[in-house]
């Protein structure tokens, strides 16, 4: 899967480097709990954890952009459309119903949960696809440190 992100960055790059106007968001989801799936369950149950997960985001990004696993318990999307930030936004929402649905359906002991941040990238920055990947990666790693956060305060 990352050969294929990395053949549609490379896709994105030729365009840019073409002067076409180009505009997508980069979001970084990273899957909450798996180490904790895989060392109370097992790693079957860590695979089926990340296989419902990956459903959940292909689902909420639908049309709206491409999805991939670049590395265990992280995804990548990248999303289309002519405003990306609120189709990132539409996205989102979709992705915790999922979740919440999948949640509530499911009655697992380990709930289902991402941690998420995102990046406009277009033809006119000064700043790489890379790069803008690199900035949502932070932004999803605050996402996960505030969501840490709640979990103590209550």
């Amino acid at each position: 899967n990352k050969i294929a992100f990395d053949n549609v960055v490379n896709a994105l790059n030729e365009r840019i480097a073409k002067k076409e106007h180009v505009e997508f968001g980069v979001a970084m989801i990273d899957l909450n709990y798996l180490k904790k799936a895989n060392d109370t369950f097992g790693h079957e149950e860590g695979d089926r954890y990340i296989q419902n997960a990956a459903n959940i985001l292909k689902t909420a990004v639908g049309e709206n952009g491409e999805t991939f696993r670049i590395g265990g318990d992280e995804f990548l999307a990248v999303i289309y459309g002519d405003d990306p930030e609120e189709t990132y936004r539409f996205v989102v929402e979709k992705l915790n119903r999922g979740i919440e649905e999948f949640n509530n359906k499911e009655k697992k002991e380990i709930k289902l949960s991402f941690a998420y941040g995102h990046s406009l990238c277009t033809s006119s920055q000064d700043y790489s696809i890379h790069d803008s990947e690199r900035i949502a990666d932070k932004e999803m790693y605050e996402c996960k440190r505030m969501m840490k956060a709640e979990r103590t305060d209550t």
